[in-house]
């Protein structure tokens, strides 16, 4: 926690990590790729964040681009009517790309 003084200029560098690029992918039971599905996730237990603040872009497939995660332990949280709500956990090192495929049982 940084703590600074009202009305005292402070000078600090803030510096952050490039992160991996990361890919969420929502299958069927099958393997086929399923579009719209909802997505939800969190950082190493913190709160959990909507697609809204997470999400890129969405690929035609339904590939979620997550941009660039950084590491740590991540959950996510996918809902599609085909598969229900499925959690996944994943530890991302910060570096190589990372794909991620959630499927049903």
């Amino acid at each position: 926690v940084l703590q600074l003084a009202p009305d005292v200029p402070t000078e600090f560098t803030l510096t952050l990590t490039d992160g991996a690029p990361t890919r969420l992918t929502v299958v069927d039971r099958d393997g086929r790729r399923l579009r719209g599905a909802t997505l939800t996730a969190r950082w190493d237990r913190s709160p959990w964040l909507p697609a809204m603040l997470l999400v890129r872009g969405v690929a035609a497939d339904g590939t979620f681009d997550l941009g660039r995660l950084g590491s740590g332990d991540w959950q996510f949280r996918v809902g599609h009517p085909a598969i229900g709500t499925v959690t996944v956990q994943r530890a991302i090192d910060g570096s190589a790309p990372v794909t991620i495929v959630v499927g049903g049982p």
